[in-house]
């Protein structure tokens, strides 16, 4: 039997959303998509000048921001989220809806959970860049509710953002902290010590003479690179496991490098094979 909604109207009836730190690469794409909605937006950073260009509605502060909402989108980096919360808590109305857009989840959800004891809150993570286009279809996006009430926010925020062409997913906090130890870290980690590698050679010369494998392999490079430096450090220091998922990498990084060094041809070929029926996909 469907549970009715009769916690708070619709998401699609939401009409203003106030955007805490709207001036980084994520708020301001979130500004940009919500806009673009039909949502009234308003807008709040902690560093002012980083709203210039944005085209809709700036706040003096968080505060001012949430006075106007009925839904507030915190965007900001794990280092900072308690003290963003803490701010606005005490001037936020019992039927405004509070989300987050954090890449880990337990630790955001527990704060909301502690100092919003009187708001709905959700933890959201979407799977995605700044760089990804406004309507881009399939891309991943992750809602971790906790109890009925957020069960229910998380079904109809989750088919609203499926009519927009988005992939979503529920599961709980942990277990998405756990996955993301592997979906992020492993790519980023792949990243960080390619870019080093690539850092000790010609890497202009290397791009103009490269085949499709080089070229995927540095665009992941340049997408680290281009990162914010904090947002990764905040990230690989606190995903769950992480030691574990690394040392698994730092093992057959290794093995591989003694199976080449020693030229053992049919260890190589087993290894591939070992790895083809691992990642094969049905």
């Amino acid at each position: 039997m469907e549970i009715k909604n009769k916690f708070y109207p619709a998401f699609s009836g939401i009409n203003k959303i106030a955007i805490i730190g709207a001036g980084g690469e994520m708020g301001s794409w979130f500004c940009d998509f919500f806009s673009k909605e039909g949502i009234e937006v308003f807008a709040s950073d902690r560093v002012q000048g980083k709203l210039k260009g944005l085209k809709v509605n700036l706040a003096k502060d968080n505060i001012e921001a949430v006075k106007s909402a009925n839904f507030i989108l915190i965007s900001v980096l794990l280092k900072d989220f308690g003290n963003a919360i803490l701010e606005i808590a005490s001037h936020l109305r019992k039927e405004q809806i509070v989300m987050d857009i954090s890449s880990l989840k337990e630790k955001p959800v527990q704060i909301m959970h502690r100092f919003l004891k009187k708001n709905l809150i959700l933890g959201t993570h979407p799977l995605f860049g700044p760089a990804a286009e406004i309507r881009a279809e399939s891309q991943n996006f992750f809602l971790t509710p906790t109890n009925r009430k957020e069960k229910i926010l998380a079904k109809d925020f989750g088919n609203w953002l499926r009519k927009k062409g988005f992939n979503v997913t529920e599961m709980s906090p942990k277990k998405h902290d756990q996955l993301m130890a592997v979906v992020l870290g492993i790519p980023h980690f792949i990243g960080l010590a390619a870019g080093s590698t690539l850092a000790n050679l010609n890497v202009r010369k290397l791009k103009k003479l490269a085949g499709p494998s080089f070229k995927k392999l540095f665009a992941l490079v340049q997408n680290v690179a281009f990162s914010s430096p904090e947002f990764y450090s905040e990230l690989h220091l606190n995903l769950p496991k992480i030691n574990e998922i690394e040392s698994i990498f730092e093992r057959e990084t290794k093995l591989w490098r003694e199976i080449i060094k020693n030229k053992k041809g049919k260890k190589f070929i087993e290894k591939m094979r070992k790895i083809k029926n691992a990642v094969k996909v049905n």
